[in-house]
This record gives C-alpha cells, structure tokens and sequence, in this order.
C-alpha cells in the first residue's frame, strides 16, 4: 500500500510529511512531519553558543522531505544518528480530510477550528545528558486525544555541550545552552504556529524527569517577577511529570565542584593552560569526537 502524503509551508521552506492512520493503533489520522530544523546546525563557530536562526526561505518549487527523524544531540558517544547538527522538531497534526470539502465537514462533526487548535509540546527527559524528543511516540498521543491537538517534540542539546557549568562558561554567558534551545525552539514554534493551525494562545509544555525539571525552570524563568522577555510567555500551562521547578538542585557556577569537573574536561580534551578568552575558540576547533569522547571519560 502506498505510503500518504501530506504537505506544510513554513517562512523557511516547504516540507512533504506521511498521514498515519486512522487504524487500530491510530483512531484519529495524523499528519507527521520528522525532523525538521528549527536553528541552525551547533557544529563549528556555532558550538558553545546560543541557537542560531535559520537563513532558509521558503520557495515554491522546493519540498524539502520530512519523513524520518532527524539526528539527536550528543549522547555521550559519537555513533550513527547522532551529530551536532540535532536541533529539529516532530510536529504531529490532526489529518481532517484531502480537500477543503472534507475538512470543513470533519470540523463542523467534531465542533473544532482547524485552523485554531490546542497545542501541547513534550519536553524530552533524560538527566540533562541523554534523550531526543522521540522518546515519546507524541503521534499515538496525538491520535488518542479526545479532540484534535497539535503534538509537537524537539531536540535540545545535553551534555557537555549543553550544559556546561564554571565559572569561564558564566563568563562569557553561555550557561545553559540547553535550556536556551528549548526556549528557542518556543518562539519558533510560536512564530510558526499560525502556518499549521495552532492556536499561539493554547499552548501546554510538558516533560518527563529532567524534561519537568526543565518545564519547572521555564515557569520561573518566564514569571513576571524575572521577566526573561518583554512579550508574554510562549506557553499558557504546564504539566510536570516526575520533577519540580526546584527539586534538582543546582550549585553556582563557580562552585568547587564544577570547577573539578570542568578543569577534568579540559585536560581529556587536550586544553590547559589557554586564557579564559581563548578556551571556547580553542574548544570550537577540537573535533565533535573529543568533546563527546572527553565529556564522559572516567577519571580516576
């Protein structure tokens, strides 16, 4: 049987997707789109800093296929699907009909807007070191609701090249890089919600362990007393599963231990004795191999 297809315009391209369903394992018809990018690749000058916008645009003539997963960010191993080019989205949507007939009939059954729905976007857990937003089958979750949503998952980067604390990293402000792809990635999907039938004003972040540790950190980040934007926040609720906004607890950059840890990388990946100003350009030179390699070796 031929595989369905489906099609989504983006400011920054076109994008060909599949139609699951409706089957036993999905009563409601999705549309899946894999792999999408929503920043630039994190190799290169772009490694150790915040996420970078996308330079593409949309041209007619152009699909650019999303039918796989894309690569997921380090997860303390080089291997086959794994790569610093990760920050890429799976975005499911409600499949309502293959013409403007069938749809609108869909929506007038099911008392829905097509074109305004919920959204909900799943935050991946895995201790801040492992995971990808396909750990979670977010389709079967879109294909279950009880009325239509949109379903969305993402990449962010862990490990070492996302989460490196001390001192120098504080320095030159690039503490948590992790956690700034993940609120990248809202206002990409903000921006770009109004294109797939997303309601801005309807949207629930939601994790699993360090995923809700880090669903927690954005609901303090984003509260009006520390206003991390001028805008209002690119979310409405939350749902926290197995962590809260304090239950990990975090040191100070500076703190003795990160400064252990931190000088333990350096010396795996070749690097003593470069000043302060130097060591992240020096760090951007070393091939992605040493600083997976270098961020989960054992020392004695």
């Amino acid at each position: 049987m031929a595989q369905k297809t489906c099609n989504i315009s983006l400011a920054q391209g076109n994008y060909l997707g599949q139609v699951i369903g409706p089957s036993d394992s999905s009563p409601r018809a999705i549309q899946a789109y894999l792999g999408i990018p929503y920043a630039q690749s994190t190799e290169g000058n772009n490694r150790f800093r915040p996420p970078q916008a996308l330079e593409t645009k949309a041209h007619d003539n152009v699909v650019n296929h999303a039918l796989k997963f894309g690569d997921v960010c380090s997860q303390g191993k080089p291997g086959a699907g794994h790569s610093e080019n990760c920050l890429n989205a799976n975005i499911y949507l409600p499949h309502f009909g293959n013409n403007a007939e069938e749809i609108a009939a869909e929506e007038k059954k099911l008392g829905v807007d097509s074109k305004k729905l919920p959204v909900v976007v799943y935050v991946h857990g895995g201790g801040f070191n492992t995971g990808s937003g396909k750990e979670r089958n977010m389709a079967s979750f879109a294909a279950f609701a009880d009325s239509p949503i949109i379903a969305m998952s993402f990449n962010y980067r862990v490990g070492a090249l996302g989460f490196l604390p001390s001192a120098v990293t504080a320095k030159h402000g690039l503490l948590n890089l992790g956690l700034k792809d993940q609120q990248f990635f809202f206002e990409w999907m903000r921006t770009n919600l109004p294109n797939i039938g997303g309601d801005p004003n309807n949207v629930t972040i939601m994790g699993l362990s360090a995923g809700s540790h880090s669903v927690g950190h954005h609901l303090i980040s984003y509260s009006p007393a520390n206003k991390l934007g001028s805008g209002p926040p690119p979310f409405q609720k939350a749902i926290l599963e197995s962590g809260g906004s304090t239950a990990r607890a975090t040191f100070v950059p500076d703190h003795p231990l990160h400064k252990q840890q931190f000088q333990e990388f350096l010396t795996q990946c070749g690097i003593n004795g470069v000043s302060d100003d130097e060591l992240f350009d020096k760090l951007r030179e070393l091939p992605y191999s040493t600083i997976v390699r270098s961020s989960t070796a054992r020392v004695a």
